[in-house]
């Protein structure tokens, strides 16, 4: 599914047996239903807000005005999930010679619960165009799916969030650029699953593409990673995606920071 903009709405959850034909509704729950469809794409609490996905699209591109960026939209789980990420090109650092990351966005909204509103920081390498996570925690923006929050996309707030995130861009590049000096002893290492918790055919996939490149740093290793979840996965799963990418970050990076 590609199109994110689509009505959704909270609608009552009834149980009715054969015994009680009666329907009864069942407290303190909702579910939310695409309107064309009829099909239920979540079950939630009754304090749940929905946050549309053309509305935190909008709020996004809004937030990004005057700014030069590519934008590219996946959904999953039948449209319950959204994932957008932002590329932006004038963002440019060099982590060794030839070797230069674009800062990018990863916004996640959901309509299932999983997630609420969640920006995240990225970085996008241009020499081999794949998609990496990068940095701690406190690059992440949430907005949660609950009470008056919930309710609209403040542009104004959302721009000076992403300005905050946008700063924090270049404390990863002292990161990036030890890791493109650090010599690994141990490589294989970071290619078993004991070691890195994604599935062992990435790892083997990662293995192999590291094994054919000429840059043998900690950076390489790390790179060969992101590019096996990139573009190895064998059904397209972006949580799956981005979930695989902090914990690649995370371990290759976690004595260094």
């Amino acid at each position: 599914m590609k199109n994110y903009n689509f009505p959704v709405a909270l609608q009552p959850i009834y149980t009715r047996t054969d015994a009680t034909p009666t329907r009864n509704e069942i407290p303190g729950r909702k579910a939310v239903v695409a309107q064309y469809t009829g099909a239920v794409l979540g079950i939630v609490s009754t304090k749940y807000t929905l946050l549309n996905h053309v509305d935190v699209v909008e709020g996004f591109r809004k937030a990004l005005k005057g700014e030069e960026y590519v934008e590219t939209i996946k959904m999953a789980k039948n449209g319950a999930q959204l994932f957008a990420t932002y590329s932006m090109p004038q963002h440019q650092v060099e982590v060794a010679k030839g070797d230069i990351v674009s800062m990018q966005f990863i916004v996640k909204n959901s309509y299932d619960g999983t997630n609420a509103l969640h920006i995240m920081l990225g970085a996008f390498r241009l020499v081999c165009t794949n998609g990496m996570m990068i940095g701690k925690r406190f690059f992440t923006f949430t907005q949660k799916h609950i009470g008056s929050e919930a309710e609209a996309i403040d542009a104004g707030k959302l721009k000076g969030t992403v300005k905050t995130i946008a700063d924090n861009f270049t404390k990863a590049l002292p990161v990036m650029q030890t890791m493109s000096q650090t010599t690994v002893f141990h490589p294989s290492d970071y290619f078993e699953p004991k070691k890195v918790r994604i599935p062992k055919y990435l790892l083997e996939a990662a293995k192999e593409s590291y094994e054919s490149e000429r840059d043998k740093s900690l950076w390489g290793v790390y790179n060969s990673l992101t590019w096996a979840i990139t573009h190895g996965m064998k059904k397209e799963n972006p949580a799956m995606s981005v979930y695989y990418g902090q914990l690649v970050w995370k371990e290759t990076t976690k004595n260094l920071v």
